[in-house]
């Protein structure tokens, strides 16, 4: 076991073997959510573009394809430490609960005095039902889970949240509470079509971290939009919209045969 150091956090801990061809690159703590990364860069195709250590150490190139640390510490790069699983499943199996309550998958309705359950996957929430008591509900998330995601599901109990003997006896019912969409406008759409294909045609000649600093916003966030896995809120879209009119970004535009924008 050896320890790779980055610049601006902890060092990483990675196997003897694969020491050697990371200890002389610069390698990056990167804040993503409610997780950390450890990032670097490559150049490919003359262009410069961020890897990941865990999907270096791994080879990882299937865009499909995720990494999971098992023990839920980005640090710790270990092979023995990595798991390869398809995209979309990863989120049951980080190891703290992102919501700050007691218990993973439960909530308190001030309102009626009880504790929801719910659980997602594949972008889709699921109400999993209101409960008398934060440990019911605890229970039924960790049965649905389980349900879900099998082996990979994180429950309560796994974390050490919460002991028990075995699961309630009762059937789980996953009912859609999706959140509702923003509303967008002609106008909004056309903005957000151009606004897509600008950025889509800006990534032929910059990476996603040169377009974070242009824009001066996140670039996963960027990336998911031209990818059409979501939308801008229309503040959200004003601003962007209002920096393709900035004197920097203008000269770009043009350098990439977009003269005009509408």
């Amino acid at each position: 076991m050896r320890k790779i150091h980055t610049t601006n956090g902890k060092p990483a801990i990675v196997d003897d073997e694969d020491y050697l061809s990371l200890k002389s690159r610069n390698w990056y703590v990167k804040q993503n959510g409610n997780t950390k990364l450890i990032c670097g860069t490559t150049l490919k195709k003359g262009k410069s573009r961020m890897v990941l250590l865990h999907r270096e150490i791994l080879g990882l190139s299937d865009v499909k394809k995720v990494v999971v640390h098992k023990n839920g510490n980005p640090f710790d790069n270990r092979k023995r430490n990595l798991m390869v699983i398809d995209r979309g499943k990863q989120t049951y199996s980080r190891k703290k609960n992102s919501n700050g309550k007691s218990y993973k998958g439960t909530t308190y309705n001030k309102k009626n005095n009880t504790y929801v359950a719910t659980i997602s996957k594949d972008g889709v929430k699921y109400n999993l039902g209101s409960f008398a008591t934060a440990e019911e509900s605890a229970m039924v998330y960790d049965k649905a889970a389980l349900e879900l995601f099998g082996g990979l599901a994180k429950t309560n109990k796994a974390l050490g949240l919460i002991k028990y003997n075995k699961l309630p006896n009762i059937e789980i019912i996953f009912a859609h509470s999706r959140k509702p969409r923003y509303r967008i406008d002609r106008i909004d759409r056309v903005r957000t079509e151009f606004l897509r294909k600008t950025l889509k045609k800006l990534y032929e000649t910059y990476n996603y971290s040169q377009l974070e600093k242009l824009f001066d916003y996140d670039q996963n966030e960027l990336s998911k939009f031209v990818r059409k896995n979501t939308n801008f809120r229309p503040s959200n879209l004003e601003y962007l919209y209002s920096k393709l009119k900035g004197l920097e970004i203008r000269k770009i535009l043009k350098v990439a045969g977009i003269f005009q924008v509408p």
